[in-house]
């Protein structure tokens, strides 16, 4: 997904101009006490007035369902508005806040309104700590820092503190768990993962029951000195520490429960660390409530650390595409089409390209899919496989182009391709299928598969609408690149690849482009497991021997299995087979990685986790006498087969393969006695302006 800098006002008018030395509390803030659809009214008798605006003409303020008085559906909900007019306590405002929370629920909450220290420049130098007001019990306000800087923010030594600032622990009942967050006793999140959750705080900025929070928009942000801490000062983060009660890679006696909620949206991040991130807690779990997060958006790329915070883009799908040479969503010459079977696309391999990019040299062109290469046609230059070790930098990049010409092997492009040394990567030509309205409720599966120079993509553009609705877009086994393992990228993040579309070596990759795309829970798109958060299928061995032990279960909610049967299992874990007695005459089917998908829509219809079928296939290792099963499945879904059972997989909502040998391998287990892994997960980025009636169900973030 994307972040929207423009819903929340951009980066600030920059009203107090540079500052270096910053007055130790820089918002008010002051309890909601009513709203209509343009005011709201705050309480002014008990209101705090900060170093820098007040509730005055012209401020933007963030309205912030801080704390709960009896539910949390809207817990954390926020809004940036601007205020044009102050009539004693009540706001007259740009925005529309029953939008966020219905007037009938407000009873049910305690909101707050703080004003955003709007700056061109803020330096904080060793030895400055912003700090917000502790949340008052009394006044039901404070807890949050809400900065902008239309300019840079500098960490130069400095910090914001937030320890200790959120809700009382003694009214922590007002910081209700969300239901990620609990394992019935109110602590912790049951699976240990809620660093991959991060992501929540786009849309929920949660304060929590102990430490505070703080909301940062700035066009860039620099951090120059590695001193500099957001939230605890005694402590920091570490790549790849994953939150629980007592978070791995932190010092004894930190926790995760009650911590720092981070928000960072700037357009450009420079000497970024993740020592500045420190978003856990001192303190035992049972004295805080809610889990520590952090969300960073931002056009730079950075090293993707679920763990630690999430990482977004700031984007709308016009830039997107615009960096992809994407004009519009299609021409739709091929009409309106239903329930097609035939192949969509045609392929080409790329042999040269000229020093100017938009002439392409092609061989061995195809012609038997329904969208042709020739001119006139949209077309997808992509980046499949690369021939070395070394060669990783620009798998799965592509462009999209209209043909200019194509006199039989040249194509003429009306954009340039950039430079690839084709020594180290093959390049292929995939003609983009054009439609004006497409339907497909039937299982498509006859993209071609990768041959060792073409084929694996599956790609349509739809003018106005494609309804999906009970319909597959099926490329499994029709990989053949290595996105991941030998040859492969080393780690892929979502948003840190926005812009490339890896071809694995199991199942194939999806594009689509669509003005409006609807879908439902029966749709898939990649596969055709569904991609609910339940582990994968796994099956024992069967016959003379004694099943083994289960392997490691597929998925980001996957555990390691135990004896059993061929059969689905729930959330928690995703059990496999494994073969672990004599390995005999092994044969049988290696692990599949995931499908890949890239969909960049204006509008989307009843999003939902379950279309996003990414997962990998279980590899099956059989042996003929004794029937040893295959391994667990893999995130989102594959499950390994056994002799007796059927592959086929149910859905892991993670990354990483489930296999007896290593959790999380992509590649195949030990070759004496143990059998192969689970196929590691694909990655799916989605692009949208408008998502409408998202379904949630099985969807963590």
């Amino acid at each position: 997904m994307s972040f929207d800098v423009s819903a929340i006002g951009g980066y600030g008018a920059g009203t107090n101009g540079a500052v270096t030395a910053p007055a130790a509390t820089i918002n008010s803030s002051a309890r909601v006490t009513g709203y209509t659809t343009n005011t709201i009214t705050i309480n002014t008798s008990t209101m705090i007035t900060g170093g820098y605006e007040n509730f005055t003409a012209g401020t933007e303020i963030l309205v912030h369902v801080s704390a709960s008085n009896g539910e949390n559906t809207y817990l954390g909900k926020y809004m940036v508005t601007t205020i044009t007019a102050n009539n004693n306590g009540t706001l007259t405002v740009t925005g529309d806040f029953t939008k966020i929370l219905p007037t009938a629920s407000l009873s049910k909450y305690y909101v707050q309104a703080i004003t955003i220290a709007s700056f061109t420049d803020l330096t904080l130098n060793s030895g400055t700590t912003l700090q917000p007001n502790a949340y008052s019990a009394a006044a039901y306000h404070g807890g949050i820092i809400a900065i902008k800087c239309s300019g840079t923010l500098t960490f130069n030594g400095g910090s914001i503190s937030l320890t200790e600032k959120g809700i009382p622990v003694a009214n922590k009942s007002w910081r209700p768990l969300l239901s990620q967050e609990t394992n019935g006793n109110g602590q912790q999140d049951v699976n240990k993962y809620s660093g991959w959750e991060n992501s929540i705080t786009a849309d929920r900025f949660l304060l929590n029951a102990g430490d505070g929070a703080t909301f940062i928009i700035a066009k860039n942000v620099a951090i120059r000195n590695t001193a500099s801490r957001i939230g605890s000062l005694t402590t920091y983060g570490v790549q790849y520490c994953r939150g629980a009660s007592d978070s791995v890679s932190v010092p004894s006696g930190y926790t995760n429960i009650g911590g720092s909620t981070i928000l960072i949206a700037a357009e450009a991040i420079t000497g970024f660390d993740v020592r500045l991130i420190s978003k856990y807690r001192n303190t035992g779990s049972t004295a805080g409530q809610g889990l520590g997060r952090c969300y960073i958006a931002s056009e730079t790329k950075l090293r993707n650390d679920e763990g630690l915070y999430a990482y977004d883009c700031i984007s709308k799908p016009q830039r997107l595409m615009s960096s992809m040479n994407i004009k519009s969503f299609g021409e739709g010459s091929l009409g309106d089409i239903s329930n097609l079977a035939a192949q969509f696309n045609n392929y080409a391999k790329v042999t040269a390209i000229s020093a100017d990019g938009r002439k392409i040299s092609y061989t061995g062109k195809t012609t038997n899919g329904l969208a042709q290469i020739t001119t006139n046609s949209l077309v997808m230059i992509h980046i499949s496989k690369n021939k070395t070790n070394t060669a990783i930098d620009l798998l799965g990049k592509f462009i999209i182009a209209k043909v200019l010409n194509d006199n039989g092997s040249i194509l003429t492009l009306d954009s340039s391709m950039f430079t690839v040394p084709l020594a180290s990567y093959d390049v292929q030509i995939v003609s983009i299928a054009q439609f004006n309205n497409l339907t497909m409720s039937n299982n498509h599966s006859s993209t071609q598969a990768w041959n060792g120079s073409t084929g694996g993509i599956l790609a349509v553009a739809v003018k106005n609408t494609f309804n999906l609705s009970n319909g597959y877009l099926n490329v499994e086994n029709k990989g053949g690149g290595n996105a991941y393992g030998t040859n492969g990228l080393a780690q892929i993040g979502n948003a840190q690849d926005s812009d490339r579309l890896p071809l694995g070596t199991g199942h194939g990759s999806v594009f689509i482009l669509a003005n409006t795309l609807t879908l439902n829970t029966s749709s898939r798109i990649g596969a055709t497991y569904s991609g609910v958060e339940t582990g994968g299928k796994g099956c024992n061995g069967t016959g003379n021997r004694n099943p083994g032990a289960g392997g490691a279960g597929g998925g980001y909610r996957g555990s390691n299995g135990t004896k059993s049967s061929c059969s689905d299992f729930g959330q928690n874990v995703g059990m496999g087979g494994a073969m672990n007695y004599n390995p005999g005459s092994r044969t049988g089917i290696y692990a599949k990685d995931g499908a890949h998908v890239l969909i960049i829509a204006n509008t989307i219809n009843n999003f939902c986790l379950h279309a996003i079928s990414t997962g990998g296939a279980g590899g099956t290792r059989l042996n003929t006498t004794s029937y040893m099963g295959g391994n667990g499945g893999a995130g989102y879904g594959g499950g390994g087969g056994g002799a007796n059972c059927s592959g086929s997989g149910h859905a892991g909502s993670g990354a990483g393969g489930g296999g007896y040998y290593r959790a999380g391998d992509g590649g195949n287990g030990d070759a004496g006695t143990r059998g192969n892994a689970g196929g590691c997960s694909g990655f799916a980025f989605v692009y949208a302006n408008n998502f409408v009636s998202p379904n949630t169900s099985g969807l963590t973030v």
